[in-house]
């Protein structure tokens, strides 16, 4: 599984069975980002897959761990991903 944010070049995520990918918000800057995902089973890649979420860092005063809402945003779309590849690729489309 990989992922590219805001279009800069793929990522490979950590696990095999599941999926991790840390990324610190507070090197964006605040406004819509695109986060895509895809998958690779050694020969072809999957259909990307990509939301769009707003970056939203606020003072150190302000709470809550940078990019934690968006890792799970994150994770849904590798595992969504992962499940229609899997899927593609048990019935040979």
């Amino acid at each position: 599984m990989e992922v590219s944010i805001n279009h800069c070049p793929w990522q490979t995520v950590q696990g095999t069975d599941s999926w991790t990918f840390s990324w610190d918000t507070t090197k964006e800057k605040n406004g819509p980002i695109t986060i895509r995902v895809r998958s690779y089973d050694g020969k072809n890649y999957s259909e990307e897959k990509q939301i769009t979420v707003t970056v939203e860092n606020k003072g150190t005063s302000g709470g809550g761990t940078p990019g934690f809402e968006a890792a799970g945003i994150i994770a849904a779309l590798l595992l969504a991903n992962a499940v229609v590849y899997g899927l593609r690729r048990r019935s040979g489309m």
